[in-house]
């Protein structure tokens, strides 16, 4: 008998369930697939796959954007008991590379678009001995299959393969904010628990259908897919980021669920929230960032009277913590609320790697996870693991943290981004707040310089929208009630942008790097 507690398993049973039901659609194309259809090709090409050599346990790394056929692929190396790892598309090729090797990679499935990496991937020394891609009729050569090809010549039977629920169903690779990119292992029991957390957190029902504009490499993908998915609900996949095409997305296909970071709310709202093109949405979500006051009430007003944070990521997926519609408002918009069911949280010691070295409610320290979901290891790499990861499941954030009398947890910074000068502790996200309040600032990044006399000189990197200059902006500063003399930046460099990892996170680890020259207090 086939064991619930596997991807494998779930995805059957809602095929089963919920045959005639939608379940993946296109934006902008008239392209959509029942669950039973879907559940045809993933079985295609679970099948396709194993007649090409690919066995349970292999890797298959995966080239994508969002697409009815990715979600597939996905779904077909779970049923084959292979384990799927989408890889950052914009990351550099000899990253990708090191990737593919670090996964020991036997197959790579690409869309057209990335063609000209996915040849180097299989021109590589590596262990890749298949490469098919979709998106256009590549026809079979030496190297590559066709997606279609594949599925053309295989059975449509589910898989003869037997999944445990502590084999792996995924390697999700971080970002490289503070170095490369990890693999972080999910089993198929730890992704069947995220849905149960997911549903949770956006109280989905078979009537949902979901807005997913995350790019598949990220564990947003996932963390909005699977929850979805399980339950027999639409996911709209849209394939580019169009934030002026958002609302277009929403009202066409009647979406009920829209998740995304503020800074992509953001972009949306530039292009107008007409509340009749978001009639269909019963809860709009966000996560990643804190939300501001004013695009909250822009939301609540055009978007969604509910309006649901989340804090979830490549180690959580979705056992993280959550602040439900109820207690979202103005005061708590800082927050990322409490832990989802069966979630153990805590806020530990600094630099202790001692789960139980709790720090008391309204004091700072290190967020520490651990839950069903939550995962234990990072991939090929037990040096990583023993530093991120405890042996009773505690999973240490790096992100510092406090606990409020209003019960809801608030983030305070990273402990890899606090800044010592002076043998005092200074978090950057505290000062770029202060210097983000400035009216001709647009973002800013703040870090610490190593300097002889301090150990470390706090330095800001300044996206200026006007004629700001560092005496203006140290004026601001030194006026400020929310910042202490000793946090103050003593030094300011204005730039056009801000370097940015592959999945959009600030890079602070480049800002240190660059030898530049200042301005100089």
């Amino acid at each position: 008998m086939a064991d619930t507690r596997t991807t494998k398993h779930a995805f059957e049973q809602v095929a089963t369930w919920y045959p005639e039901k939608t379940a993946f659609v296109q934006a902008f194309s008239d392209r959509r697939v029942t669950f039973a259809e879907a559940n045809v090709r993933a079985r295609r090409i679970a099948n396709g796959l194993a007649d090409r050599g690919v066995e349970p346990g292999d890797r298959v790394a995966v080239l994508a954007d969002p697409s009815i056929e990715h979600a597939c692929v996905f779904f077909g190396v779970q049923k084959l008991g292979a384990v799927c790892s989408t890889l950052h598309v914009r990351e550099s090729r000899s990253v990708l590379e090191e990737m593919v090797r670090d996964l020991g990679a036997r197959a790579v499935v690409f869309d057209h678009a990335y063609a000209d990496v996915a040849e180097a991937l299989a021109e590589d020394d590596n262990d890749v001995e298949t490469c098919v891609e979709y998106g256009r009729e590549a026809g079979e050569s030496s190297v590559v299959t066709s997606l279609s090809d594949l599925e053309a010549g295989a059975a449509e039977t589910e898989p003869d393969v037997d999944v445990a629920p502590d084999d792996v169903a995924f390697v999700n690779f971080s970002s490289g904010t503070t170095g490369r990119p990890k693999g972080v292992v999910h089993t198929h029991e730890q992704a069947v628990e995220a849905c149960h957390n997911g549903q949770y957190m956006f109280s989905s029902t078979d009537r949902d259908t979901l807005l997913n504009a995350s790019t598949p490499s990220f564990i947003a993908w996932k963390i909005l897919t699977l929850p979805i998915t399980s339950v027999g609900a639409t996911v709209v996949f849209l394939r580019d980021w169009q934030p002026d095409r958002i609302a277009d997305v929403v009202d066409a296909n009647d979406v009920t669920l829209l998740n995304l970071v503020p800074t992509q709310w953001k972009m949306v709202a530039r292009h107008g929230l007409d509340p009749e093109q978001f009639s269909s949405l019963r809860m709009a979500g966000y996560g990643g960032e804190p939300m501001g006051v004013e695009l909250f009430e822009q939301l609540q007003a055009s978007v969604s009277e509910k309006v649901t944070a989340q804090f979830g990521t490549t180690e959580t997926v979705n056992s993280g913590l959550c602040l439900l519609p109820h207690r979202v408002t103005e005061e708590t918009l800082a927050s990322i609320g409490r832990p989802a069911p069966n979630v153990d949280v805590r806020i530990i010691e600094p630099d202790t790697h001692d789960p139980d070295a709790e720090v008391p409610d309204g004091e700072v320290g290190e967020l520490v996870v651990r839950g069903p979901a939550v995962a234990t290891r990072v991939w090929n790499d037990p040096e990583k693991t023993a530093e991120i990861f405890h042996d009773e499941g505690w999973w240490f954030s790096g992100d510092l943290a406090e606990r409020r009398e209003d019960g809801n947890v608030y983030l305070r910074g990273r402990t890899d981004n606090m800044i010592i000068s002076g043998g005092i502790n200074i978090y950057a996200e505290g000062v770029e707040t202060v210097l983000e309040s400035h009216p001709d600032v647009v973002e800013s990044a703040v870090v610490g310089v190593p300097d002889e006399e301090w150990g470390e000189r706090v330095t800001a990197y300044v996206v200026a929208s006007g004629e700001l200059t560092a005496e203006a902006l140290d004026d601001w500063c030194v006026a400020s009630e929310d910042l202490a003399d000793y946090q103050r930046p003593r030094a300011y460099e204005f730039v056009d942008a801000l370097p940015r990892t592959n999945t959009g996170k600030l890079n602070r680890a480049e800002l240190r790097k660059r030898e530049t020259g200042l301005d100089e207090e």
